[in-house]
């Protein structure tokens, strides 16, 4: 276990060694990030930051990670692959991104996926929110 200290010096929540090195990788994004019981990093939020494609790559190995806010990043289509491997992820923002029809295809591999933010994305049709809705992933409740 990694102990983490944040503003005045104080120990935080301990958190995992393999989740640590995740949040050190997006450390220079200045993410915001919640922690479990067990030291398992569980929600990240990222908005509005210089995020990328290549960022997401710290976030892939965060295995318990629940809820996931990219809202406002540059991330494509090609990011979202990293991201397919999340299995308890249930809660997605990507609103105001560069998402487009085809990035959805990568959220059917997230099977606990109750909800995902898609406000902004012009790019993304209402029939590819349907699909993923209706054949996908039955039960989604999809922002718009």
């Amino acid at each position: 276990m990694l102990v983490v200290h944040s503003g005045c010096g104080k120990p935080t929540k301990a958190v995992n060694s393999g989740d640590a090195i995740c949040l050190a990788g997006l450390a220079p994004y200045h993410d915001t990030h919640k922690i479990d019981e067990n030291g398992r990093v569980i929600e990240v939020t990222l908005e509005g930051r210089q995020v990328d494609d290549a960022a997401l790559i710290h976030l892939q190995n965060l295995s318990e990670l629940r809820r996931l806010s990219l809202y406002g990043s540059s991330i494509t289509d090609e990011g979202l692959t990293k991201l397919s491997g999340l299995k308890y992820l249930e809660g997605l923002g990507l609103g105001k991104t560069q998402i487009t029809d085809h990035g959805l295809i990568h959220l059917e591999k997230m099977p606990s996926l109750h909800w995902v933010w898609l406000t902004e994305d012009p790019q993304i049709t209402d029939q590819a929110v349907e699909n993923l809705k209706k054949k996908a992933l039955p039960g989604l409740t999809v922002y718009r």
